[in-house]
């Protein structure tokens, strides 16, 4: 099966062995660039709330 979140619900695909083996590489990507998204958000507060609090500071 093949499960992802759509307008924050989980929705769920049964998929055959054979379409597995041909999508998961598009599934491990798929994980792997939501990763790297929450990764970059979370680096993007941070360097935001880095340049705030020195700005004010001056």
């Amino acid at each position: 099966s093949w499960t992802r979140a759509v307008a924050g619900k989980t929705v769920t695909r049964k998929i055959t062995e054979d379409q597995q083996r041909i999508y998961q590489g598009w599934f491990d990507n798929a994980r792997r660039l939501h990763r790297l998204v929450t990764e970059l958000q979370a680096l993007s507060l941070q360097a935001f709330e880095q340049a705030e609090g020195s700005s004010r500071r001056s």
